[in-house]
């Protein structure tokens, strides 16, 4: 696998930018990036020219004020479902400085570079940034400018969204993306007490063949419907939230990504919504993926729907 990363800046940027990528190669020799290093203004041409194309660098550096206008042409990646996943973490970021990444609620960046005012104190220069809050200039300092890391959006596409305008859409043939509504006769907060409990899930879902709790947020089930193949997953809960009725739990094994329920109240019953954003990981189910496809769909739709008789029918019972 290659990355493509593109950024400009000062031979010293380079420099360290190299050493960077060399450090990840040593951890991940099966990664490749190629970089790119132009200087400022031929970026920007290059960058401008590889935007209308919808094929820019799967990693380029942007200026934040250019988030938003990059985003409007669909080429950037919300990265909030990878920090969600814990597959990105930005636990060492100062939160004035991280925050400079994000535009309409996305996450459209992460910051790699910060030019901070100077202080002058008692004739001697203190290089300690300015507060993220402080407006007013101080003695000989520098305006605050950020620099932010952007993922382009269109090697990652949903495969089955619809790309947007100017976004270029790539079919992968093991990526899914689902979405069920059941409709139950039955309170909230019943519904959400027993779809917080995974470990029950095989007394009332056929699909779920076994599943067994591994630690207090950690689970591991296997899954079979129709189709003669067993699913083995790992789910980690990433978040439980009984007053938004929001269970999320990332997903690792033979899929690998998330999965999240969200019950609410709906008339006089209760709506559960789950959706599904997954890769396929199973070495037999990729090697069938386009032939594969409409039937592993039918096989969810299958599960699904016997989820839903087997809740109803554990709901009559309690």
């Amino acid at each position: 696998m290659t990355i493509r990363y593109s950024w400009w800046g000062g031979e010293e940027r380079a420099k360290k930018i190299d050493r960077m990528t060399a450090l990840s190669g040593k951890k991940r020799p099966k990664i490749k990036v190629r970089t790119d290093f132009p200087a400022y203004q031929p970026f920007c041409e290059k960058l401008r020219t590889q935007a209308v194309g919808g094929n820019p660098r799967d990693v380029f550096q942007n200026a934040v004020a250019f988030l938003r206008k990059y985003d409007k042409r669909g080429i950037l990646l919300d990265l909030k479902c990878q920090v969600r996943q814990g597959d990105l973490s930005l636990d060492h970021f100062r939160a004035g400085v991280v925050a400079a990444g994000e535009a309409d609620g996305k996450r459209l960046g992460i910051p790699v570079g910060y030019r901070g005012r100077t202080r002058l104190r008692a004739g001697r220069s203190d290089a300690r940034p300015a507060g993220e809050g402080e407006r007013r200039r101080t003695g000989g300092g520098a305006r605050p400018r950020l620099w932010c890391a952007s993922l382009a959006a269109h090697e990652y596409a949903y495969s089955d969204a619809r790309p947007r305008r100017g976004q270029t859409r790539v079919m992968d043939w093991n990526h899914y993306r689902f979405r069920t509504l059941w409709s139950l006769a039955a309170p909230q907060s019943a519904v959400f007490a027993v779809l917080e409990r995974p470990e029950d899930y095989p007394g009332w879902w056929p699909q779920v063949r076994s599943a067994t709790r591994l630690d207090a947020v950690t689970g591991a089930l296997t899954i079979r419907s129709l189709l003669p193949y067993d699913l083995t997953l790992t789910l980690r809960e990433t978040r439980r939230d009984p007053a938004a009725g929001v269970i999320e739990a990332a997903v690792r094994g033979d899929i690998e990504g998330w999965a999240r329920w969200t019950v609410t109240s709906g008339g006089p019953g209760t709506l559960a919504r789950y959706d599904q954003v997954v890769d396929v990981t199973k070495p037999m189910l990729r090697r069938l993926a386009v032939p594969g496809r409409p039937l592993f769909r039918a096989n969810h739709r299958l599960m699904m729907a016997a989820g839903r008789r087997g809740l109803l029918r554990r709901l009559e019972a309690v």
